[in-house]
């Protein structure tokens, strides 16, 4: 992505430590969602409803979703601040793509790609390919 963006040394010493708080962050994050949802199920699943649990965990999945969809935002906002309008919007195209890929497979990622954990630019290519399509 540095070459695809013509990023400076700058930037990218700029948006290394954004790309790695994002993804230990989105990591974290996604976690909490998903033993939120399996609680969520074990509530469900329970012989006797309390709708006061299921709601209290609604909540919990909303905030957290809440607290994903900000943080995503915030990253995004300090990433804008880094590049240039030329180079904010061809990356904004790379998002859209990966987003309109997404849709396409059911919101999954495909077989071997990952997941929250993802910088939001970095392409879908192996661990090893950091470096060179490092933003």
């Amino acid at each position: 992505m540095k070459e695809e963006l013509g990023l400076s040394e700058e930037q990218v010493t700029r948006l290394r430590p954004l790309e790695l708080d994002y993804r230990k962050t989105m990591i974290q994050n996604g976690a909490d969602l998903r033993v939120a949802m399996v609680d969520m199920g074990t509530l469900m699943d329970a012989k006797q409803t309390d709708m006061a649990a299921i709601t209290g965990k609604v909540d919990e999945i909303s905030l957290l979703q809440k607290k994903m969809m900000m943080y995503r935002v915030d990253v995004l906002l300090q990433v804008k601040a880094v590049l240039t309008p030329a180079q904010y919007e061809q990356f904004r195209s790379r998002l859209r793509a990966q987003m309109e890929g997404m849709a396409h497979h059911g919101g999954e990622m495909q077989e071997g790609k990952k997941h929250h954990g993802e910088y939001p630019g970095k392409s879908h290519g192996h661990e090893g390919e950091m470096e060179k399509n490092h933003p």
